[in-house]
């Protein structure tokens, strides 16, 4: 199920948010990537910020829920979850993700 046109990109950041690794890099303009796909550990932290950073770059952010995990209490995590859903991009799971990019592969 590898593609070239589903590459992973990884960005090396140094702080919280990614943006210090270039979120508006010509990396993505270059290949006209819009939609991120977001994992990580520290939903409410870097993950969180990262994400904020990307939407005041007009990316669509994907949030993957059970692929992230808080830093603190659970309810920390639903917050964050709340956040982004309703004001910074979509919440979904692995396996929606993995049946979409699967579906979009086979229909390509």
């Amino acid at each position: 199920m590898t593609s070239s046109r589903y590459r992973r990109i990884s960005l090396c950041r140094r702080r919280a948010t990614a943006d210090s690794a270039g979120l508006h890099s010509t990396t993505f303009c270059a290949r006209d990537i819009r939609h991120l796909v977001f994992v990580g550990i520290a939903t409410n932290v870097c993950v969180e910020s990262t994400i904020r950073d990307a939407y005041h770059r007009e990316f669509i952010c994907i949030l993957v829920a059970d692929a992230t995990q808080q830093s603190g209490p659970a309810f920390i995590q639903d917050a964050t979850l709340y956040n982004v859903e309703r004001f910074l991009g979509w919440v979904t799971t692995t396996d929606a993700v993995c049946g979409a990019l699967a579906t979009a592969q086979t229909s390509a």
